[in-house]
């Protein structure tokens, strides 16, 4: 496996352009790790948060994860589009197994959306059933 970074020039605010070459193997433990970053990331601002959270909301911030996953999807496509070796298809496979993963997430977010719709909708009728009953007034 080969990994290797090297900087090409160091920018004001700390920060550094750099050209970063890898083999095959590099690629898989990059992607790997990089998603591995992000779901940390998620997780760890998940246990911050004390309030239990609607479904909605739990739908949204893991649809921002597949638009991440699909960003990271693009980013390699362009990648192997410019490796001049058209016999690696390390990168087009990566790719390939992140847009299913994209997809696969889409409908998670899909389902719990559906579910809670349907919460929704049962916690309607049951607040019609329930309604209470008028009086009648006696003269």
């Amino acid at each position: 496996m080969a990994i290797n970074l090297k900087v090409v020039s160091e920018n004001p605010d700390g920060s550094a352009n750099a050209k970063v070459t890898y083999d095959d193997e590099g690629l898989e433990l990059l992607v790997q790790e990089g998603t591995t970053a992000i779901l940390k990331q998620y997780i760890a601002q998940q246990k911050g948060t004390t309030q239990m959270k609607d479904l909605w909301e739990v739908a949204n911030e893991i649809e921002s994860l597949a638009f991440r996953v699909s960003n990271l999807k693009d980013v390699i496509e362009i990648v192997a589009a410019d490796i001049q070796d058209p016999h690696s298809g390390a990168l087009w496979s990566a790719r390939d197994h992140l847009e299913i993963l994209s997809v696969k997430i889409e409908e998670q977010v899909q389902h719990l959306m559906d579910i809670h719709r349907d919460q929704k909708v049962k916690a309607m009728e049951v607040s019609s059933e329930v309604k209470p009953k008028k009086k009648a007034v006696k003269k």
